[in-house]
Parts: C-alpha cells; sequence; structure tokens
C-alpha cells in the first residue's frame, strides 16, 4: 500500500476524520465555535415574529422534494420553524406535493408541539397535501398562501419548473419571503423575488446553525477548517507547479 498511488488518499482520509473528531470532541467539552452569520437563517426568527405580531401564519413548504439531502436539509429548518412557532404561538402552514413528505412534516410538526408548552395547539390543517404535480401544486399553494394571509412563506428544497411561479406569484401577495436551494438554475429567480436566499450549502448547515446540538456545531466548525487546509494545499500545489516544482507533488503522488 505505501508504495501505490492510495497512500495519499489514505494520508487525505486520516487528516480529514481527525480533523472532524478533534472539533467534534472539543465542542462535546463545551468549546464555543464562532459560526459566521447566515442572513437568511437569522432572518427566520424575524419572519416568525413579524408573522405572531401580525397574528397571520407561516407557510412553509419543500416544493417537488423527495427524500433527497437537501429534503434532510428542509427538515431541520421546518423543525427550528415548528419549534419557534409553537413558542411564539405563531400558527405554521406546510404545504405538500410528495405523500412521504407530507407524513414526515406532519410528524415533526406534531413532535414539536408535543414537546412544547401548548401541546394541543397542534392541527392537523396545519400540514395539506395540495398535489403531486408542480403547476396544481403551486397554484394550491399560492391560493393557501392569499386565503389565510400568511405573513412569511419560506421556500427550501427542489421546485423544478415551477420555481419562478411560486416566487413571482408570494411576492406579488407580500409575505416576507426567505428561499433555499442546492440547484444553481433556481437561484436567479429567488435573487430576484425573495428578501432572503439561502445559496448551496447553507442549507446544509443549517441544522448545526439553528441548533445548540455540540455534534452538528463542531461537524460544522470541522467542515470550516477542511475548507482553509484544501485551499491552502491547492494554492501550495499551484505555487509550486508555477515555479517548476512539479516534481515534489509527483513524488508525493507516487
Amino acid at each position: 500500500m505505501f508504495g501505490s498511488p492510495s497512500l495519499p488518499l489514505f494520508i487525505l482520509f486520516l487528516l480529514i476524520v481527525g480533523v472532524y473528531l478533534f472539533y467534534i470532541i472539543r465542542a462535546r467539552r463545551g468549546a464555543q465555535f464562532a459560526i459566521r452569520p447566515i442572513a437568511g437563517l437569522s432572518a427566520i426568527d424575524e419572519a416568525i415574529g413579524r408573522a405572531t405580531e401580525m397574528g397571520r401564519p407561516v407557510h412553509f413548504t419543500l416544493g417537488m422534494s423527495r427524500f433527497y439531502p437537501d429534503t434532510f436539509a428542509a427538515f431541520a429548518i421546518l423543525r427550528y420553524i415548528a419549534e419557534k412557532c409553537a413558542e411564539m404561538g405563531a400558527s405554521p402552514i406546510i404545504t405538500n406535493s410528495v405523500v412521504t413528505v407530507h407524513l414526515a412534516t406532519e410528524e415533526i410538526l406534531r413532535n414539536a408541539y408535543s414537546r412544547s408548552i401548548h401541546p394541543d395547539a397542534f392541527r392537523e390543517e396545519m400540514v395539506r397535501f395540495i398535489a403531486k404535480d408542480p403547476f396544481p401544486y403551486v397554484a394550491g399553494a399560492l391560493e393557501t398562501i392569499e386565503s389565510e394571509r400568511a405573513a412569511a412563506n419560506i421556500m427550501v428544497g427542489t421546485f423544478g419548473a415551477a420555481t419562478l411561479l411560486l416566487a413571482e406569484g408570494g411576492r406579488m401577495l407580500g409575505p416576507m419571503q426567505i428561499a433555499g436551494t442546492d440547484d444553481l438554475q433556481q437561484l436567479p429567480f429567488y435573487f430576484v423575488c425573495c428578501d432572503y436566499t439561502l445559496i448551496g450549502e447553507e442549507i446544509f448547515g443549517a441544522g448545526a446553525y439553528l441548533s445548540d446540538d455540540p455534534t452538528t456545531r463542531g461537524n460544522l466548525a470541522g467542515q470550516d477548517v477542511m475548507r482553509i487546509i484544501l485551499i491552502a494545499l491547492i494554492l501550495l500545489f499551484t505555487v509550486l507547479g508555477f515555479f517548476g516544482a512539479n516534481q515534489l507533488f509527483e513524488w508525493f503522488m507516487r
């Protein structure tokens, strides 16, 4: 193994695992890590507070998402929204287009209220299945926002061809809009139509950002450090290659 090209990959693997374990263990022992502010996530409290003051609901949607990585990231955001709504007395409304996701969001909302000081405030009509096709779903979601006079529209997930219709329709109805997706093709529509936009990996860091769990926060801190290390290595080998020191890189890979 030590004479094969797999050695550098093995060393890199040990480095990554070591960094993650170091920060997770430190977090569990009470160390505090500075996490850069993410405007879109910070605005969630503002949106819920605004809805509470106005006596109007908060609309949340995962769009056409099925059980993909961005869906589980959206679940973490929904869990936080549900807990905040239960705490502050706001009324959440979740609209869905996928049956399995619909059941999962209902369970998340039910659990959040069962742990709150107002467990009896949960109502089944807070979670609504609209339609499985994009355009009927968007029409139903916009009708819900309009009829319920939602003060906030939070969209996290995959929305496909109906992205612009939902974002622009929501903008015209007037609620504060926060959106997030890892689909780069959809981001321009959100930049134009929404007050805050979560870009790519920001939704995947939401669970650590919004929670006080030391493991997730340590994991997020480890990711940031690994990015710095990898960028430094790329710059190092780029500079070495520029000055003709390619032999060092070739020796390392051998």
